[in-house]
């Protein structure tokens, strides 16, 4: 359409939502079990805390595939190939809608960055949206200017630091338990996650003031 939204944009989002929802109880033991074999924690801790997220795999891949089978992922999935399938062309130049969709990821890359960093999912926050910001330039680069497709290379380093530390918080919500392995595991998760705040602390506020100034 002419500002650059899409008729078939809420149904994607019910569909991804759906899927992740159902992905992502495998991704978070797979980013736990992944992160244990760098962790600084004694190797016994690491790899019996390790052996049992690879236990839980298999009902959580048993369940992913159960609700990829299931009514509301086939519901969501219809109703997008409907609404894609009954959407007309889209209008106004290439240029216009690519800067109004680029323009409208950077104002929520914005309103992230001022979100609540106290709590590790408004850094989660702020990683998706800097994704969203680098995919727009991935997409509709032809239609953005140098200065805005800069943005891509300028975030990439920030986004790299961000999936590090979101790694550390999926780690966390999945490594429970309270036996000494546990713990130690947990000790060496959390050292970590404190490092990588004080790393992000720094970009984090820069990049907050040159949005805050364009």
């Amino acid at each position: 359409s002419v500002d650059g939204t899409a008729p078939w944009g809420a149904r994607a989002e019910a569909y991804i939502k759906a899927l992740t929802a159902a992905a992502g109880a495998v991704r978070d033991l797979d980013v736990g079990a992944e992160l244990l074999t760098s962790l600084d924690a004694p190797s016994d801790a690491a790899r019996a805390v390790q052996a049992r997220l690879v236990e839980r795999r298999p009902a959580a891949v048993d369940a992913l595939r159960e609700a990829l089978d299931g009514d509301v992922h086939a519901q969501a999935r219809e109703a997008l190939v409907a609404s894609l399938a009954a959407s007309k062309s889209p209008r106004g130049t290439v240029r216009r809608v690519a800067r109004w969709h680029f323009e409208r990821e950077l104002s929520g890359l914005e309103r992230a960055l001022h979100g609540d960093l106290q709590r590790d999912e408004g850094f989660h926050e702020v990683r998706k949206r800097a994704r969203r910001v680098r995919d727009a330039v991935d997409v509709l680069g032809r239609g953005l200017k140098r200065s805005e497709r800069a943005w891509r290379g300028r975030l990439q380093t920030l986004q790299s630091h961000l999936g590090a530390f979101n790694d550390v918080s999926v780690a966390l919500r999945v490594v429970t338990g309270h036996d000494e392995a546990t713990k130690a595991v947990r000790a060496a998760l959390e050292r970590r996650r404190v490092t990588l705040l004080a790393e992000l602390a720094t970009p984090l506020a820069l990049l907050a003031g040159t949005l805050d100034r364009r």
